[in-house]
């Protein structure tokens, strides 16, 4: 460890260096200087540990020398030399900050002494210092792993059955919780990057204050969309959860202007990837992609709906009326709404009608379905475009129309 001595007379400098059995102590060989001047520099350049320094000196004092220090490098502490006279300004430093203070003359073993004290306890504070900092790097550790924990529970689903297991050996080593409570957050503008990360800064700490700031996990799982799962302590209500969901959804909508669909499921234990699949199963079934509480306990039973007539819609478009189809599927989507059977899976089912009539009509125009598309992007957009209503209605509108451009030529 080193040490700085700072005094204007060269005898106690002297006396300091060689009375005092500085290697036995813990110490290389001090740094001796003049002045503040002199010491600032040492200061800057030698990762001094400990500065030891009189009161009055000419120019610069030692009260002034530890007003820059502390501006400096406040982790260093400092003892001050002082005679009677100036010991009320030695308890001026003191109260500032200072470590301690030497009356002179004092015999080398009290300052031997005081400087092993400052020694050991500088010795602690850094060790407790660096115990502090690698829990805050496992802190972080484990909260990426958890995240990736909880990614995965929403993007598999059932399959995260045999992840279970760890899953709750790190959120509830002590089997304490009465379950979890997942839920999904979704932005309906999911394009705004900034407004994301606003939103999942502003979700994250309502949570943190509502239920505590390791009392739940938020992970964003695809772009503007993020998985929540509150750990269910067993003196809260599941319906005050809901509530704290609610309300957070809430404050981000008012305060950032950033409209979000809110699905939530019911508390779970074992059976939480299950809940956590029918989650996002709900959220790819807002075809409409509104906003608002979508919650599970609202699904209603399946309801049977007959398949549209794919020869009909064939020999319509080849003939020149598929605005008629087009119309058809939007009429065939608001009457699923209203009836509320409308789902991802119906919205699959129109899709793969109206591809099969459309490569039927085009077999009969003498063309191959794939000409209607610039390449297999658009290929790739058209068989993807059922997962929403508008993106669907507007890939129907364009293809009947190429249709009917190629049929012309």
């Amino acid at each position: 460890m080193k040490i700085l001595i700072v005094d204007d007379n060269p005898d106690i400098l002297e006396g300091l260096s060689g009375g005092i059995a500085w290697e036995e102590n813990g110490f290389e060989p001090p740094f001796l200087a003049e002045h503040a001047m002199a010491a600032k520099e040492i200061l800057t350049k030698e990762g001094i540990d400990i500065l030891m320094t009189d009161i009055e000196m000419p120019g610069e004092s030692g009260l002034a020398l530890f007003d820059w220090l502390k501006e400096y490098d406040p982790g260093i502490p400092c003892i001050f030399l002082t005679s009677h006279a100036s010991f009320s300004y030695c308890q001026q430093a003191m109260r500032n900050g200072g470590y301690d203070y030497i009356l002179q003359p004092a015999r080398l073993s009290e300052i031997e002494s005081v400087i092993r004290r400052c020694r050991e306890e500088l010795i602690g504070r850094r060790r407790n210092r660096a115990l502090l900092e690698k829990g805050r790097e496992y802190d972080r550790v484990f909260l990426v792993a958890l995240k990736q924990l909880c990614y995965s529970l929403f993007t598999k689903g059932d399959a995260f059955g045999s992840q279970m297991e760890e899953w709750t050996a790190q959120t509830d080593p002590d089997g304490e919780l009465s379950g979890y409570l997942p839920a999904v957050f979704a932005l309906m503008d999911k394009g705004d990057r900034e407004k994301a990360e606003a939103f999942q800064e502003m979700l994250s700490g309502l949570l943190s204050g509502a239920v505590g700031a390791k009392q739940y996990i938020l992970t964003e799982l695809t772009p503007g969309a993020f998985g929540v799962v509150l750990f269910s302590a067993p003196d809260r209500e599941e319906a005050a959860e809901l509530r704290i969901l609610a309300e957070a959804q809430a404050e981000c909508r008012d305060a950032l202007a950033a409209e979000s669909a809110l699905y939530t499921g019911m508390r779970a234990k074992r059976d939480l990837p299950h809940m956590a699949g029918r989650l996002m199963a709900l959220r790819r079934d807002n075809v409409y992609e509104r906003s608002g509480i979508f919650s599970l306990t609202d699904e209603t039973a399946p309801v049977q709906i007959r398949d549209p007539d794919r020869k009909k819609w064939e020999n319509q478009i080849v003939s020149g009326d598929g605005v008629l189809v087009q119309n058809q599927i939007r009429n065939l989507i608001r009457h699923a709404d209203a009836e509320g059977t409308l789902s991802l899976e119906y919205m699959k089912l129109l899709a793969g009608s109206y591809r099969e009539a459309l490569t039927g009509a085009c077999h009969q125009a003498g063309f191959h379905f794939h000409e209607l598309f610039e390449g297999n992007r658009g290929l790739r957009q058209f068989e993807e475009a059922y997962q929403h209503v508008t993106t669907f209605i507007d890939a129907v509108e364009r293809t009947r129309q190429e249709f009917d451009r190629r049929r012309r030529e």
